[in-house]
């Protein structure tokens, strides 16, 4: 079989092949190629214009080579060229079809690339109109618009982007995407995405923000991703399965991992490029790819969602039409899926499937934690609710004062200040969205059902928004260095991958979201030993430190007005405006909290953020992540008045050592 090839861009003309393999390996140590490595290599061929400067280097190399090269940079002379994978599409340039060269050309007469008719490409006369040799539309046989050399362009992912917004689909799945090196499918940029690399043969897309996904780690492969999909955090869940039987791959290996997943999971649906036929889909015949998939559903009792007499879900001009799209069900969602259907709306060769899933809502599960738009605040309105409310505060136990005030500030922001918005459960349009966008794709749904094929000019408009809108986010640079250019110069680009499963200590994945969240839990914040001796004499001595409202408002003050609250949403901002009404209250509520040694259990429950940390490989290890807990902001000040006496006792900025306490140093 052919070796895996790379292209090596911009090489200088000047160095011969022998010079190129030197300097892969004296120039590039860090890319730890051997000698033996070097040699294994071989240049098929060059590309790029003749009279240039440059070339363009195609080299077959042997796969376990690929991921040292792979999305690199090197060093060649005095260039720094980058190497990508070689994708290609053979042409052959005497009858203008794929999948064989000139060299091996069956046809008599040459056809034109240009006009499609019989003559030599550069003998030809008519300049005016392109007409394709293959499709017959109106391009020249080699554009990369044509629908039969489109199979891994980027147009056909913005097109299906394009259907799912105007359809309003929840969830997409994608075999044979188009992906960039940072491994986010072309067209869906801000979506949550599931994959399994960055040459991954299938995806799962999640349009609705409103879902709640997980993906199945222990069930993901390259060509096959599982998902766990909830409408909400109580309701009933259902897997969703994208499989790619690649052609070039043993079936019974994709095979046998659905298996695994339908061992497990009852409730799933399976879209799947079987890439073989049987009658059972539609097709006129059947082959050994077919039959492996038939023992599939006959033995999980699987019902197959194709319906006849519709649109071919796959249809390549030369190579005919055939049903090699399946969508597969198990008994116990079949009675869910309703309007499956096929459409013929990108240029791709495989057709668009739709259909309805319906699922029963649970409720929300767990409360929503409040977040208040302080820049748009009734702060007049604010003080004149504080002090209606201020009566019911009173002087009982410390944890009935410490809900009291918390209740009483959390009640007048409901009341006068407006919550920021819930993001939109669907994901929004591009950025680069225009009107004329919009209507250039109803004139290009208008002609299609007409049978025209007008789409040069509607694919042309979506490259110059998306290069103007580039061109805006750039110059943003020019009027705020520390803008949005600035944080993506840093950060890149970010991919919304939606969260995994994990692996326990013993070797088994979780296979929920509750399961996944107790094991993080669990990870971040060890339970302890309840067997070791605590002392529990109380206080050595009388607490004798003034508690006034002076070192309680520096307290409050010493945070930053809009940092990040906790569940009950009351950041420092909003406590700094309910001090001159509240400050008798949250003072003596702090003084009798530190003459009796006593934290409110209230103010102990904290809003916990996963985050992942960067660079780690493996998601479905929970030391990949990290925690952020977010307090309520009167707990962080009553933590200030503890952690300054501390200092004052025990002089800890005169241990160089201690890290714990003193401001400025990490405990991490």
């Amino acid at each position: 079989p052919r070796q895996p090839r790379i292209i090596i861009y911009d090489v200088d003309n000047d160095l011969s092949e022998v010079e190129i393999a030197d300097g892969l390996l004296l120039q590039n140590p860090e890319l730890g190629l051997t000698q033996e490595e070097i040699k294994s290599m071989s240049v098929k061929h060059k590309l790029g214009p003749k009279n240039g400067s440059t070339t363009h280097y195609v080299i077959e190399t042997p796969a376990s080579i690929l991921p040292k090269l792979e999305n690199k940079l090197v060093y060649l002379g005095m260039t720094r060229c980058r190497v990508k994978i070689h994708k290609s599409t053979t042409q052959c340039y005497r009858c203008q079809k794929f999948g064989h060269t000139s060299l091996k050309c069956n046809q008599e007469k040459p056809v034109c690339r240009h006009c499609a008719e019989e003559h030599d490409s550069r003998e030809c006369m008519q300049n005016d109109k392109a007409i394709c040799a293959n499709c017959k539309k109106d391009h020249k046989s080699s554009s990369s618009v044509c629908k039969l050399n489109v199979n891994r362009q980027k147009i056909a992912s913005l097109q299906l982007r394009d259907f799912c917004d105007k359809i309003g689909a929840d969830v997409v799945l994608i075999q044979e995407p188009v992906m960039s090196p940072n491994k986010i499918i072309y067209g869906f940029e801000n979506c949550k995405q599931v994959s399994g690399g960055v040459n991954a043969g299938a995806v799962v897309i999640v349009m609705n923000n409103e879902l709640r996904v997980i993906e199945l780690a222990d069930m993901t492969t390259q060509h096959v991703v599982a998902v766990k999909i909830h409408r909400s955090y109580a309701a009933e869940a259902v897997t969703v399965v994208s499989a790619y039987f690649k052609y070039n791959m043993p079936t019974p290996c994709f095979i046998e991992k659905l298996r695994l997943i339908l061992d497990r999971e009852s409730r799933t649906i399976i879209g799947a490029d079987v890439n073989g036929h049987s009658p059972m889909w539609h097709c006129p015949d059947r082959n050994n790819r077919g039959l492996y998939t038939e023992e599939l559903i006959e033995d999980y009792d699987l019902t197959i969602a194709n319906r006849q007499n519709c649109i071919r879900t796959y249809n390549r001009e030369g190579m005919g039409s055939s049903n090699i799209d399946v969508t597969l069900l198990t008994p116990q969602v079949r009675n869910k899926i309703g309007g499956w259907s096929v459409h013929d709306n990108t240029d791709s060769d495989h057709n668009t499937i739709s259909f309805i899933l319906s699922l029963r809502d649970g409720g929300t599960g767990c409360p929503t934690a409040y977040r208040f738009n302080t820049c748009r605040a009734d702060w007049e309105g604010f003080t004149r609710c504080l002090h209606r409310l201020k009566p019911a505060v009173d002087s009982s136990s410390i944890e009935t004062q410490a809900c009291t005030i918390t209740g009483v500030i959390q009640t007048a922001a409901v009341e006068c200040i407006p919550q920021i918005k819930r993001k939109s459960s669907r994901v929004g349009e591009p950025p680069w969205w225009t009107p004329e966008l919009t209507s250039l794709r109803k004139d290009i749904s208008r002609k299609r059902r007409m049978g025209l094929h007008r789409h040069d000019r509607y694919l042309s408009s979506i490259r110059q928004a998306k290069a103007a809108a580039w061109r805006e986010f750039a110059g943003d640079i020019n009027g705020n260095k520390w803008g949005k250019a600035f944080r993506y110069a840093k950060r890149g680009s970010v991919t919304r991958r939606a969260p995994s499963t994990m692996q326990r200590p013993d070797g088994i994945y979780t296979e929920t979201l509750a399961e996944t969240a107790y094991l993080l839990l669990g990870s971040f914040f060890p339970s302890e030993d309840h067997d070791r001796a605590y002392q529990t004499e109380g206080l050595l001595t009388p607490y004798e430190r003034p508690v006034d409202t002076e070192r309680v408002k520096t307290a409050i003050w010493r945070m930053k007005p809009r940092k990040a609250p906790g569940a009950d949403g009351i950041t420092a901002g909003i406590l700094r405006k309910a001090w001159p009404v509240l400050a008798q209250e949250i003072t003596r509520l702090f003084r009798e909290c530190m003459v009796k040694a006593t934290f409110p259990q209230v103010w102990k429950n904290a809003k916990l953020v996963v985050i992942p940390k960067p660079g780690k490989a493996d998601m479905a290890n929970p030391k990949a992540y990290r925690p952020v807990s977010l307090l309520p902001t009167l707990a962080k000040a009553l933590e200030t008045l503890i952690i300054r006496d501390l200092e004052t006792e025990t002089k800890l900025n005169e241990h160089t050592p201690q890290h714990g306490f003193v401001p400025g140093r990490s405990t991490s």
